[in-house]
């Protein structure tokens, strides 16, 4: 891992068995997971590793998450991902994520992660310290490509049932992000939305806790040459609300 021109920070992973799925290519649970990794191997590399942020008593939330993935990576490739802070505000740290194949040095995958800075006891956003301005310099380039999601009127699918399990929980006791990518995508495929996942854009309401009952709730909007678009609706079935909401196009 290094910096490139005091902004640019590089990480470099590979896709192993177990991140892949019966198709050939890489769940995009791992899309996400990676993500949240290079997050964390950022902030430490800046000093704001775990004991910072404990003895700060804040940290960061992700509020939403949105991925090209229309190359999608296959067992044992090696990539090179750069990672930069493209804006901030207040509260809110926009990340951008360009994902490179190793060998070629080409670009094959790109994301952008809102992150929210909160107090660690309320989850509340607070003002993002004055160290951290100090320490990351802005790029405004973004890492996505434009796509064009299919937006007819949406027309409901079908309905999955879920149960929030002990492996589906983080440090913090609720579901990591990750599992609401896997309970989307698993849904799309129950309700026979087969097509691979190529662009996704979730946002994240609210946390989902260990035995919550939820319903994944899944709507065509139609399809376009970008391919066939959907929209996914997390929804507790304990507490009547939404949790996360997703647009999702898969290859048609």
């Amino acid at each position: 891992m290094s910096t490139q021109a005091a902004t640019v920070f590089t990480f470099s992973f590979s896709v192993k068995g177990h991140h892949v799925g019966s198709e050939g290519w890489a769940h995009p649970w791992f899309v996400q997971n990676v993500a949240q990794d290079i997050s964390v191997a950022v902030s430490e590399a800046h000093g704001f590793n775990s004991a910072w942020y404990r003895a700060a008593r804040s940290g960061w939330v992700m509020r939403s998450f949105e991925v090209d993935y229309r190359h999608p990576w296959t067992l044992e490739q090696d990539f090179v991902a750069e990672t930069w802070i493209s804006k901030r505000t207040r509260v809110v740290a926009v990340r951008q994520y360009l994902f490179k194949d190793r060998s070629s040095g080409q670009p094959v995958s790109g994301a952008q992660a809102e992150w929210v800075y909160v107090d660690a006891s309320t989850t509340r956003p607070i003002p993002i310290p004055d160290i951290f301005a100090t320490r990351y310099v802005l790029d405004p380039r973004t890492a996505l490509q434009s796509i064009d999601p299919p937006q007819d009127e949406a027309l409901l699918i079908g309905r999955v049932g879920f149960r929030v399990r002990y492996s589906d929980l983080d440090m913090n006791r609720h579901a990591n992000n990750v599992a609401y990518i896997r309970w989307a995508t698993d849904a799309l495929q129950e309700v026979g939305a087969t097509g691979r996942p190529i662009w996704w854009k979730i946002q994240f309401k609210l946390p989902a806790g260990l035995a919550e009952n939820l319903e994944v709730e899944v709507y065509s909007t139609g399809v376009n040459a970008s391919g066939a678009g959907w929209q996914v609706n997390i929804l507790s079935k304990d507490r009547g609300a939404t949790l996360a909401t997703a647009r999702v196009v898969t290859a048609s």
